[in-house]
């Protein structure tokens, strides 16, 4: 009776060991031939760019294995010399192969369930199954035409590297190592995605790179739940800190020496297989407006270059709703004669002020858009032509002004001097708002509009960080140093405290012999 219960009882805990192992999904190899095949011929039969070749290995060719791998994927003359050859040899045994003792037998790995086996497939490699051995052979024969390196497309500069990403992730890895021969520079490797499993690389330099930042960036990545991750845009969504807002609260680049500057400053970067672009987080709003060639001329020249990219800021975002506010609620503050020639220029026109630059703001928009679908060269010379034609056609009908033409096209034009092109975005949208309160509340609306525009700035903050540091809380040193101005580099002796990096000393002072 004791007996009959144990049994039982050893029953249901088996039955218990088989569901869970049911519901992770985990099927180890159980070295009958037979059964561990049978999961990949369903898999074969369903793919046909799967490739499943039964073969008879041993000097007596009595061991049964299977060699598997996607067709497309792996490099076929690696694959028949340097494991279909040393497999059908006559050298070939169990013994040997747990031994490692065969000397032409290829480096491999070994996986012990159905699952990693597929997923190793999925990767490139080829996967061999042999009768007797409860793990898979695992191959890297992988063979992809990558694109070459070549020019950032969005981040072009005259004075600096001509390197940009690609979308394999270990070609984008070596990019960044070749700049950084640190052996602190370490990398984690995630995989994101239950159907794509996309590999993403998190690259910090031990030392330098916060520690909180850094496990709370890893807490937000594994608490992705999702089919699918294809591109660093899809990160972003899911570990930014606020949703809701139209400023971008992680920097994104192509460059790989941005990546190194950044990463020496105690960034952290997420690099992801198949996107060309990377992430670096914690990001300030005034990080959007350095480049890497800001620190490639003489600092009084980058210093100018960054006023007038500053200069531009305001221009893009407020200068249509300036501009209609003062003509239809305080023209008395325009000079005479100004004012005499706008009215001039507006007399007989069908629409109010508000719709005339609503009207070609859209448009300006619309070629915009258009310009980017098209081919690079094509989509210049329509934005170029087609604002040309509309907007002299426009005066030419008496639908709009010759000088709300110019408003537009220096908006635009200031709007193009912003390095980065998903911050560029969010201020072209913010005219629209800010046109609204200027029509319906004169300056008082401007002013109101910049009041509400500072103060969800400086309410934003990107993995703790203060996004608008350092103008808020105030850090002196930094905003001396490398934010407006760009002091000469053997004055920028401490890191920048934004990111608050655990080794704060750059280098040390330069001592000139007199």
């Amino acid at each position: 009776m004791l007996k009959k219960l144990l049994n039982i009882i050893k029953s249901f805990k088996n039955k218990k060991n088989t569901d869970i192992d049911k519901i992770e999904g985990i099927t180890p190899f159980t070295g009958i031939y037979s059964k561990d095949i049978e999961q990949f011929h369903v898999f074969t039969e369903h793919s046909k760019d799967c490739i499943l070749q039964e073969l008879l290995l041993g000097k007596r060719k009595n061991i049964k294995a299977a060699l598997i791998y996607i067709d497309e994927m792996v490099d076929k003359k690696t694959l028949g010399e340097q494991v279909l050859r040393p497999l059908i040899s006559k050298n070939f045994s169990l013994k040997n192969i747990l031994m490692a003792s065969i000397a032409d037998f290829p480096e491999f790995e070994s996986v012990s369930t159905i699952e990693d086996a597929l997923g190793c497939i999925l990767d490139g490699s080829a996967v061999v199954i042999v009768q007797g051995l409860q793990h898979a052979l695992v191959f890297d024969v992988l063979q992809l035409k990558d694109r070459q390196v070549s020019e950032p497309q969005m981040e072009m500069v005259i004075k600096g590297a001509r390197e940009g990403f690609v979308e394999n992730i270990s070609v984008n890895l070596s990019l960044v190592r070749r700049r950084l021969k640190d052996p602190n520079l370490n990398v984690k490797i995630l995989e994101l995605g239950r159907r794509s499993k996309t590999k993403a690389a998190i690259m910090y330099i031990r030392g330098i790179a916060s520690n909180n930042i850094l496990e709370e960036l890893m807490d937000r990545l594994n608490k992705i739940d999702v089919d699918i991750i294809l591109d660093t845009g899809y990160i972003e969504e899911y570990i930014t800190d606020n949703v809701y807002t139209i400023f971008p609260l992680l920097l994104t680049t192509e460059r790989p020496d941005k990546i190194a500057a950044c990463l020496a400053e105690g960034s952290i970067a997420i690099i992801l297989d198949g996107s060309p672009i990377a992430i670096l987080l914690p990001a300030t709003i005034n990080q959007f407006y350095q480049t890497p060639a800001d620190y490639n001329q003489i600092w009084l020249v980058s210093t100018l270059i960054r006023i007038i990219r500053l200069i531009s800021l305001p221009l893009a975002i407020f200068l249509p709703g300036f501009y209609v506010a003062l003509v239809s609620f305080h023209p008395g503050m325009l000079p005479r004669d100004l004012l005499l020639s706008i009215m001039a220029s507006r007399e007989g026109l069908p629409f109010p002020i508000f719709v005339e630059a609503f009207l070609m703001i859209v448009i300006i928009e619309i070629l915009q858009e258009a310009g980017i679908r098209l081919p690079s060269v094509l989509g210049k010379t329509i934005g170029i032509v087609g604002a040309l034609i509309i907007g002299q056609a426009a005066v030419a009908a008496g639908i709009t002004s010759n000088i709300m033409i110019i408003i537009i096209a220096v908006t635009t034009i200031a709007s193009f001097a912003t390095p980065n092109y998903t911050l560029e975005i969010s201020l072209r949208f913010l005219r629209f708002g800010i046109l609204f309160l200027g029509t319906t509340l004169g300056l008082f609306g401007i002013f109101i509009s910049l009041s509400m525009l500072i103060t969800h700035i400086v309410t934003l903050k990107s993995f703790g960080v203060n996004y608008f540091s350092p103008f808020s809380p105030i850090r002196i040193k930094d905003l001396l140093s490398d934010t407006v101005l760009r002091i000469p580099r053997t004055f920028l002796l401490k890191r920048p405290q934004t990111d608050f990096p655990k080794d704060k000393t750059r280098q040390k002072p330069l001592r000139r012999r007199d």
